[in-house]
């Protein structure tokens, strides 16, 4: 059986992932053929895939014996190299190979790797500029020149070095793409949006760009604009992104637009289950319905696939509130609290509870732990100000309340959306005018 038998079965098994029978194909065919390089070869490449990277290794290492100049097996050494995190010895001969390889965009790409590996970002970004230069659509180099960049806390070069191969080639889409990530990344969302424009104009069907402009527009709040762009990103795909349909939902829901809203959620969740933003988009629209005992649903929905999003358990311990399951409700506020103690109106919305069924010591103590926290946060002073006067401790209240308008002054409106009655309100205008 001639060599060329057994390379024909290895490929086919290669081919269809069938790594573990073209090795047992690989050693048949070495039985034959012992001293096959080609056959070799194919082993090592196939121990490589099996991620055997020390047996393959000594193979390539055998047919480098007989071999020694050879840049397709030196090549597949220095990536063994690599895998095995043997970054300066790969680095040293993919340099050796360089000059003798006519794939240099490849080689300048492996090299970048190696720097990366040693952690030498500085020298990563030499390579990768050298792959750009050869061929300004390689988007894995893009990111990897990013990341590089980003290690080196130099975005702005980043963005310099874009602009310049944006002026050599204006025509190309990934280019633009790119610079409106860094922009995205910089939250110089305008100019990304601008980018992303240059992009789509160069492609209409480039869906990965409307979908991120239409991402930016939403961080600006202009949901109407991002609707826009999501819808040409979803005519464009061929099957529906849960991704982009809870998007839209997201858009719709901004929008007032309940329905359209509830029926995009429930596209991406049939979608893709574990979704829980989009669960946690039906329980918002239900609690703007008030039909409090369904969101509770929900949100227990998108708080089951991730306990620890301070957004959910807020969610829950809210609307377990309006539904007076007041004991779960403060349990959710609990553990609300020590995933996220910089929301002051997580600390005020418990504290509250306390100050309603009448423990309004309870509500003093949780105001002055947030304090601990939080201590320049004018509204927690307003709040403990309210709670003091309310149990009477009104020289202990006036010294917050002075703490207070020195903080923010103007804040002062929200002592009157807790105290009604119009005799408590004189008194407090008679001691804030003071400090007008």
């Amino acid at each position: 059986l001639e060599v060329s038998f057994f390379q024909n079965i290895i490929q086919q098994y290669q081919n269809k992932n069938k790594t573990k029978e073209a090795i047992s194909a690989c050693k048949q065919g070495l039985e034959f053929h012992p001293f096959s390089l080609e056959l070799k070869l194919l082993l090592s490449i196939s121990l490589l895939e099996l991620g055997e990277f020390h047996k393959s290794l000594k193979v390539v290492e055998e047919i480098l014996l007989i071999q020694p100049t050879d840049t397709e097996y030196l090549s597949v050494k220095a990536e063994l190299l690599l895998f095995l995190d043997r970054y300066e010895e790969s680095h040293q001969l993919y340099s050796e190979i360089l000059p003798l390889s006519s794939e240099k965009e490849h080689i300048y790409y492996q090299l970048s790797d190696a720097a990366q590996g040693m952690n030498n970002h500085d020298l990563a970004v030499s390579y990768l500029l050298k792959v750009l230069e050869l061929n300004p659509s390689n988007e894995e180099a893009m990111f990897e020149l990013y990341h590089s960049y980003d290690e080196l806390n130099q975005l702005d070069e980043c963005i310099i070095h874009l602009n310049r191969f944006i002026d050599q080639n204006p025509f190309s889409k990934h280019m633009w793409y790119n610079l409106a990530i860094l922009y995205d990344r910089q939250g110089k969302f305008e100019e990304a949006i601008d980018c992303y424009e240059y992009a789509v104009a160069i492609d209409d069907k480039y869906s990965s760009a409307y979908y991120n402009m239409g991402a930016a527009y939403m961080v600006l709040k202009k949901f109407d604009l991002a609707l826009k762009q999501f819808q040409y990103a979803l005519d464009l795909e061929t099957f529906d992104d849960p991704f982009l349909l809870q998007s839209t939902g997201h858009c719709y829901f901004e929008l007032n637009e309940y329905s359209l809203a509830l029926k995009n959620y429930q596209k991406a969740l049939k979608k893709d289950p574990l979704l829980h933003e989009s669960w946690y988009g039906v329980g918002l629209i239900l609690e703007e319905q008030e039909k409090w005992l369904e969101a509770v649903h929900f949100f227990g929905k998108a708080h089951k696939i991730d306990e620890n999003y301070p957004k959910y358990v807020k969610a829950l311990a809210e609307t377990e509130y309006q539904l007076g399951n007041i004991v779960s409700s403060i349990e959710y506020f609990e553990k609300a609290i020590t995933l996220e103690k910089g929301d002051i109106n997580t600390w005020i919305s418990w504290s509250y509870i306390y100050h309603e069924q009448g423990d309004t010591e309870h509500a003093i103590k949780i105001i002055l732990d947030a304090l601990e926290e939080l201590p320049d946060e004018a509204e927690l002073y307003y709040r403990l100000t309210c709670y003091l006067i309310t149990k009477g401790n009104l020289k202990e209240g006036f010294i917050y309340l002075e703490n207070a308008l020195i903080l923010n002054y103007e804040m002062h409106t929200v002592l009157f959306e807790f105290f009604q009655d119009l005799e408590t309100q004189k008194a407090l205008v008679r001691i804030i005018d003071q400090y007008r």
